[in-house]
């Protein structure tokens, strides 16, 4: 079962001119994983979420940081349109099995809402969001952030 944790961000001065260089500077703060440092995909979504995206890329091929997805991007500009961005970060998680704790990439999901996406979602669930997914649950001791 998976475990959520959400992260929601408005900015300034949101607009579709510069909703995507924004983008960018939201992927450069995200906590990729040391092992796999790298954005895994793109997708573009139009409309809101039941319609099937205009484009999807693979990325893990590619090992593609921040710039390079917002240049993906950027050939779908609209603002009918959101921009989800899969990768990996690093958690700590208590195995209780082994009664050790395990150092492993977890699912990281960081998306842009366009203004008109899904009837406005920007305004409720930001402008950027990020998807903290734990996939398997923690034990009672929790699970917490690898060091840096």
């Amino acid at each position: 079962m998976a475990n959520h944790a959400y992260l929601r961000v408005w900015t300034r001065d949101f607009s579709l001119e510069t909703m995507l260089a924004e983008f960018a500077r939201f992927l450069t703060t995200a906590p990729l994983s040391a092992t796999q440092n790298a954005f895994d995909e793109l997708i573009v979504q139009a409309v809101d979420t039941t319609e099937i995206p205009v484009a999807e890329w693979d990325l893990r091929p590619l090992k593609v940081g921040p710039a390079e997805v917002a240049a993906l991007a950027v050939q779908h500009l609209n603002s009918d349109s959101a921009y989800i961005a899969s990768a990996k970060w690093d958690l700590w998680g208590f195995d209780i099995e082994s009664l050790k704790w395990q150092h492993k990439p977890e699912p990281l999901v960081l998306a842009c809402h366009g203004q008109e996406f899904d009837g406005g979602l920007a305004a409720t669930a930001g402008h950027f969001m990020a998807d903290f997914i734990r996939l398997s649950a923690p034990s009672e001791s929790g699970w917490r952030r690898a060091p840096t």
